[in-house]
């Protein structure tokens, strides 16, 4: 497995409020033969540097939780372990802003995908998405759905998906970490196959860069760092006017 990652300010921003943790369990413990890692995407909120406090502890907190059941090869039920870690992460988020006032009313969105062998076990909060992308069958599926005001009204019918991206309330999220004293994770459970590549990323690619024009960087390329830099740059050619953080894995 390839993998790679990157983080950007934008053009607009003036912090990251953005943060990303990748890690390869069977590169860190070679007593475990099968393929695992933790790949896991933040999108902080909350002005000043709240946002960016959000993000990071909501990716710490959700590792530490995970991150002992991975290395010891239990029988587990993975999205059971994503729901329960998300709302022990949402707890901590709360808790922290109320013993520092002046990170009140920061959130964060959380993806996160745990990868065993050829299973996929993903949880998430918000809007920041995760994609399979087939380099086989030349497409691309969004695994998650946003937890946003315009995917429910695109799901109401009342605008087209083209249209939500160009929504002037396309960046209110109905779930967030931090926000709510309790959350509830969408989960998945999917079987890879050949040709398949991941990627999460969060709204600062999606919100300019559409499906389309993703799944063709994504397969235009072999280089995996270079896919991320080009998802990156093409997200700034039309403006950045947000973090862009990207995790690839094929």
């Amino acid at each position: 497995m390839k993998v790679a990652y990157r983080s950007d300010i934008g053009k607009i921003r003036d912090l990251d409020e953005d943060s990303i943790l990748v890690i390869r369990i069977d590169s860190v413990y070679s007593s475990i033969r099968q393929e695992r890692a933790l790949f896991i995407l933040a999108d902080g909120m909350g002005g000043h540097n709240a946002g960016e406090v959000a993000s990071s502890l909501a990716v710490r907190k959700i590792a530490e939780y995970l991150f002992p059941t991975l290395i010891s090869l239990a029988d587990v039920d993975w999205s059971l372990a994503l729901r329960s870690g998300i709302k022990e992460v949402n707890k901590s988020v709360i808790d922290y802003s109320i013993k520092n006032p002046e990170f009140q009313g920061m959130g964060t969105t959380l993806v996160v995908a745990i990868l065993i062998d050829r299973k996929l076990y993903v949880g998430n909060i918000g809007d920041s998405r995760l994609y399979l992308i087939n380099g086989n069958r030349k497409e691309i599926r969004q695994v998650t759905k946003d937890h946003s005001l315009v995917q429910k009204l695109v799901d109401n019918g009342k605008i087209t998906k083209e249209e939500a991206r160009f929504h002037p309330q396309k960046n209110i999220i109905t779930r967030a970490i931090g926000c709510f004293p309790e959350v509830e994770a969408d989960t998945f459970e999917l079987d890879l196959e050949r040709g398949d590549i991941i990627l999460l990323c969060c709204d600062g690619l999606t919100d300019v860069v559409d499906d389309d024009e993703i799944k063709e960087i994504v397969l235009r390329n072999k280089d995996i760092q270079k896919v991320c830099d080009e998802l990156i740059k093409a997200a700034n050619d039309r403006g950045g006017p947000d973090n862009i953080s990207v995790i690839l894995a094929m």
